[in-house]
């Protein structure tokens, strides 16, 4: 049976660090996230109005992280290609070129900046947190899929390999959960079941699956993905 090779040396090294950044960036997001989300709820009663931009600000966070998230898993599927020595150099600018996940990203931050300028502000974070909840749903897949192909590339798994392919998946899993959680929520919200708390409350959600999913032990994990020179 043939196996992929992969290269590896010194140009490895900025692949781990990118690695490790990207974890840390989507959980301070994510972190921004809950605590515009908490604040929201804590003064719904005490100032009605406010919580409404603050759950605008709380999307916009939450679309910069899919944005990057996108990025780094495209960047990561460019690099894939490029260690595999059958590869074809330029598929990894095509990967890079087109993202569901920026995509999303994208038109959360457009819907979140217009539900500010209250250009139907309470339809507009409904239908942001549908879009939230779904782009969740993808870069959990995404990571998933990224695993096991680089599992494959690497040929023989070792029991530690298997190990953190296993804790990824788990991973994957609560950001997927997540996703369909707050999907669920915005379309609730959109039907007209008290927007403003529901989609306070999809925000949370997705912005702890974000603190998750870039936790330092994530990090950790991400980084052990990505092979040693």
């Amino acid at each position: 049976m043939s196996s992929t090779t992969i290269a590896s040396g010194p140009g490895l090294m900025p692949e781990r660090r990118w690695a490790a950044v990207r974890p840390m960036t989507q959980g301070v997001f994510g972190m921004i996230a809950v605590i515009l989300g908490i604040v929201a709820l804590a003064i719904t009663r005490a100032h009605p109005a406010v919580p409404m931009y603050l759950d605008a600000i709380a999307e916009i966070a939450l679309g910069l992280a899919l944005m990057f998230v996108g990025a780094a898993l495209a960047a990561n599927y460019g690099r894939m290609l490029a260690r595999a020595a059958d590869a074809d150099p330029a598929a990894g600018g095509q990967i890079a070129g087109t993202t569901v996940g920026m995509f999303a990203g994208g038109a959360i931050i457009i819907l979140g900046i217009l539900a500010l300028l209250q250009v139907a502000s309470p339809v507009l974070v409904a239908i942001d947190a549908i879009l939230i909840g779904t782009g969740l749903l993808w870069t959990s897949a995404a990571a998933v899929r990224m695993a096991t192909i680089e599992g494959d590339m690497m040929g023989e798994r070792s029991l530690a390999r298997r190990v953190t392919e296993e804790t990824v998946f788990a991973t994957a899993s609560v950001g997927a959960m997540a996703g369909i959680a707050v999907a669920i929520l915005g379309i609730l919200a959109v039907v007209g079941f008290d927007p403003l708390v529901l989609t306070v409350v999809a925000m949370i959600v997705a912005g702890m699956a974000l603190v998750v999913g870039g936790s330092s032990f994530s990090s950790r994990v991400t980084g052990m993905l990505v092979p040693r020179a």
